[in-house]
């Protein structure tokens, strides 16, 4: 999945990941503990979000977003974005149940979201 979605054009980046780039590598992700995921969304061109915590339920997936911003003003552009995570496996359902596990971002219901294993195109 990595060499699938990630530009290695991208720059590489530290902090809040607000901006393109990249933040980490695979070398920092323990496979013993953890699973690596793609999550895609959408932004305000002027309040940039990102993917801030998982947890799990079993069944179900909660995903917290951070928004950022340097006003009180968001405007309604939409632009989308993807990023590729280390998740703690306690924090993800087994794989056999993710094509129908729900989805929830910052409290609410995401009925029309794809939870999925990845399967290369």
């Amino acid at each position: 999945m990595w060499d699938d979605v990630v530009d290695e054009n991208l720059p590489k980046a530290s902090g809040d990941p607000i901006t393109s780039g990249i933040y980490g590598s695979l070398d920092d992700v323990d496979f013993d503990s953890q699973v690596v995921a793609l999550f895609s969304s959408g932004e305000s061109g002027t309040c940039p979000s990102f993917l801030s915590g998982l947890s799990s339920d079993g069944a179900a997936i909660a995903a917290t977003t951070t928004t950022v911003s340097e006003s009180d003003i968001c405007t309604s552009d939409y632009r989308p974005f993807a990023q590729v995570v280390a998740v703690d496996k306690n924090d993800v359902p087994a794989a056999d149940k993710l094509p129908g596990a729900k989805l929830s971002i910052d409290g609410t219901a995401m009925p029309d979201a794809s939870v999925a294993v990845y399967a290369p195109r």
